[in-house]
C-alpha cells in the first residue's frame, strides 16, 4: 500500500520565506518555521502551527514575536511539547550582534501566546544562542554554537526549567 503524502503550506506563503526549514511535532500539532517571512521586518521570520482534527490538517495560527527586527530569522529552530512551543532566533541582537534568543509560546484557551523571551545569562555578540532548541515537559535546552567559554566557538548549552509557570536558567554546559 502507498502512504498518502500531505503538503502543509502557510496561508500567506511567499517566495523565499523558507517555510519548512525547521519542523517539530507533538501529537496532533506541527510547528513549521519560516525564517525569512517579512511580516514585522524583512526576514524577521515566523512560525506556522498546524493541527490535525479528524484526519484533516489545518493551519491554527501564525506566530511572530513582539520585538522582531530585520534579519532576526525567528523560527530558525523549533521544538514543541504538549501546549508549549519554543522557537530559536539565533540572530536576535539582545546582547550584541547575533547573540541570539529563544521564545516560549503557550497554548492557552486555544490561542498560542508569547510567554517569555529566553536569553543566555552571559550572552555575547555572535554566540547564536537559539541555533538549536529542544523541550521536554518543563525543561528547555537552548544551544549556543559560537559561545567562547573554553575556546573560540567552543559551544554551550543552556538548560531552563519551568516551575510554577516561571522559567529560570538552571545550568550551562560547555
Amino acid at each position: 500500500s502507498r502512504e498518502r503524502l500531505l503538503e502543509l503550506t502557510g496561508s500567506d506563503g511567499a517566495s523565499l520565506d523558507r517555510l519548512g526549514k525547521t519542523v517539530t511535532i507533538s501529537g496532533a500539532t506541527v510547528g513549521v518555521g519560516a525564517r525569512h517571512v517579512d511580516d514585522n521586518a524583512p526576514s524577521s521570520g515566523s512560525d506556522y502551527v498546524f493541527v490535525r482534527d479528524a484526519g484533516v490538517w489545518t493551519q491554527q495560527t501564525k506566530l511572530t514575536v513582539s520585538d522582531a527586527e530585520t534579519n532576526d530569522s525567528f523560527g530558525s529552530s523549533l521544538a514543541i511539547s504538549g501546549d508549549t512551543l519554543v522557537a530559536g532566533n539565533e540572530t536576535n541582537d539582545e546582547w550584541g550582534t547575533d547573540s541570539g534568543a529563544a521564545y516560549v509560546f503557550m497554548l492557552i484557551g486555544g490561542v498560542w501566546t508569547e510567554q517569555l523571551k529566553l536569553t543566555a545569562s552571559d550572552g555575547a555578540s555572535l554566540d547564536r544562542f537559539g541555533k538549536t532548541v529542544t523541550i521536554s515537559g518543563d525543561t528547555v535546552v537552548v544551544g549556543s554554537p559560537h559561545a567562547d567559554d573554553n575556546a573560540p566557538s567552543s559551544r554551550s548549552a543552556y538548560v531552563f526549567v519551568r516551575d510554577g509557570g516561571v522559567w529560570t536558567q538552571q545550568q550551562k554546559t560547555t
